[in-house]
C-alpha cells in the first residue's frame, strides 16, 4: 500500500518535472532535490509494512523502524534500493511480455490489455510484498542477530 502511494506521489511529481524541464533548464534543477527525497524515502520506508504486521508496531513506530532497520540492519539504503529496484525492474519485464503476449494473440484489443495487467499485478505484487518481508527478516538479523527475531516472532 506504501509502494503504491509513493509510486502514485511519483507519477504526480514526474508529471510537474517534465513540465519543469520543458519550461526551462533552471525548473529541471529546481526538480532534482524532490525527487531524490521521495526516493530516498521510498527506500527508507520500504519495510514499514512489514514492520506493522510482525511487530504489531503503531503507524509512525512503524516508518521509524523501517528506517532503522534500512540503513542500520539491511545491509544499507544502496542494498536495499538495489534490490528494489531489480524486483520493479523483473516486474515491468514481466508485464511488457504479458501485454505484448495478449495483444499478439486478440490482434491489440484493450481488454486484453487490461486482462493482462490484471494477471501480472496478481503474480507481481504478492511476489513484492514477500521480497519486502525477506528483506525485513534479513535486516533484522544483521541488526538484531538471529535469535532476536525468533524471539520476537515465536
Amino acid at each position: 500500500m506504501l509502494t503504491a502511494l509513493l509510486v502514485a506521489g511519483a507519477a504526480g511529481l514526474a508529471a510537474v518535472g517534465a513540465l519543469a524541464v520543458l519550461i526551462s533548464p533552471l525548473g529541471a534543477v529546481l526538480a532534482l532535490p524532490p525527487l531524490a527525497l521521495m526516493v530516498y524515502l521510498t527506500v527508507a520506508l520500504v519495510l514499514a509494512p512489514s514492520v506493522a504486521v510482525v511487530e504489531r508496531a503503531t503507524p509512525v513506530a512503524a516508518l521509524r523502524r523501517s528506517r532503522e532497520l534500512v540503513h542500520d540492519g539491511a545491509g544499507g539504503w544502496w542494498r536495499v534500493f538495489a534490490v528494489a529496484l531489480i524486483a520493479g525492474a523483473v516486474g515491468l519485464v514481466l508485464e511488457k511480455a504479458v501485454s505484448a503476449l495478449f495483444d499478439l494473440v486478440s490482434g491489440g484489443a484493450a481488454v486484453a490489455g487490461s486482462l493482462a495487467s490484471v494477471l501480472v499485478a496478481a503474480v507481481v505484487a504478492p511476489w513484492t510484498m514477500a521480497l519486502h518481508a525477506l528483506l525485513y527478516v534479513d535486516g533484522r538479523c544483521r541488526a538484531e542477530g538471529t535469535e532476536g527475531l525468533w524471539r520476537t516472532a515465536g
